[in-house]
C-alpha cells in the first residue's frame, strides 16, 4: 500500500444504527509518502487518513481516501494536476491518478470530496528553487478551486538533512515555501486552511515521532498529523 481518494462544504448521508442518520464530510488527503505514511523503509504503511477514520468512524461524520505517490515532487505533481489521463507509479510499486483525475471519479460516484488535504513538497527541497516549490503547491490547491473545494495547506515537515552541513539550504527553502504558503491562506481564507505541521511534528532524531530515515514517521508521528487535520477539520465543519 501507498495510499487514493471534498464543492464548499457539501455532506452526505448515510445510515447508522438504530435508523441514525450521519451527515459524513467526505475528504481526500493527496501528496507524497508522507501522505502514503511510509515508515520503516516501506515495511509499514501508516497514512495519517486512516488513522482520522479510525478515530471519526464511530460519529461516523467523516471519511477520507487519500493517494499518496512516494517518492514524487510536487513539480511533479503539478504537471499532471489537470490531466485526468494522468497516472504516476510511486516508490513503493502502487500506481495513482492525477489530483484531477480522483476528484472525478468522486463525483463521478456520487460522492465529492468537500476537502483536500495536500502536503507535498519535500522532495522538491534538495534542488528546486522554493519559488518553484510553492508554485506548484498554489497549483495544485487552485485546480480544487476551481472546482469548489475548499482546501487544506499542510507545510512542509523538517527533516534530518536539513540540520547537515552539506544540504543547510534545506532549511532556507523549506522556510521561504512554508512562508509562501501562509500569505496564500491568509489571503485565500473562504478557501483555505493552514496547518503548522511544525506545531505537531516538531523534527527531532530523538523523537518517538519520527523514523530512522531521519525523513518519514513513525506510526506516533502520523498521529499527530492525523490530529492536526481532524482539529483544521473541526473549526471548518463547525463541531
Amino acid at each position: 500500500m501507498c495510499g487514493a481518494e471534498a464543492t464548499p462544504f457539501v455532506k452526505g448521508s448515510v445510515g447508522g444504527g438504530g435508523g441514525q442518520v450521519h451527515h459524513v464530510v467526505r475528504v481526500l488527503a493527496f501528496g507524497d509518502s508522507l501522505t502514503a505514511g511510509w515508515t520503516l523503509n516501506a515495511r509499514e504503511f501508516h497514512p495519517y487518513s486512516e488513522i482520522i477514520n479510525e478515530v471519526w468512524k464511530p460519529q461516523g461524520s467523516i471519511a477520507v481516501d487519500h493517494v499518496g505517490v512516494s517518492g514524487e515532487t510536487a513539480v511533479e505533481l503539478a504537471k499532471g494536476v489537470n490531466d485526468i489521463g494522468r497516472k504516476y507509479t510511486c516508490a513503493a510499486g502502487r500506481t495513482w491518478k492525477s489530483l484531477s483525475a480522483v476528484i472525478h471519479d468522486a463525483e463521478q460516484r456520487s460522492q465529492p470530496y468537500a476537502y483536500v488535504v495536500i502536503m507535498a513538497g519535500t522532495n522538491d527541497l534538495r534542488s528546486t528553487p522554493p519559488e518553484t516549490i510553492f508554485e506548484a503547491l498554489k497549483e495544485l490547491h487552485t485546480a480544487c478551486w476551481h472546482r469548489g473545494l475548499r482546501t487544506l495547506a499542510l507545510t512542509i515537515p523538517g527533516l534530518a538533512a536539513e540540520q547537515t552541513r552539506r544540504y543547510r539550504h534545506i532549511s532556507i527553502t523549506r522556510a521561504s515555501v512554508n512562508d509562501a504558503l501562509r500569505d496564500m491562506v491568509s489571503k485565500n481564507r473562504d478557501r483555505t486552511a493552514l496547518v503548522n505541521l511544525d506545531d505537531y511534528v516538531p523534527f527531532s532524531r530523538e523523537s518517538e515521532m519520527w523514523d530512522v530515515d531521519g525523513l518519514h514517521m513513525t506510526k506516533r508521528g502520523y498521529e499527530e498529523v492525523a490530529r492536526a487535520v481532524v482539529v483544521t477539520l473541526r473549526q471548518l465543519i463547525g463541531e
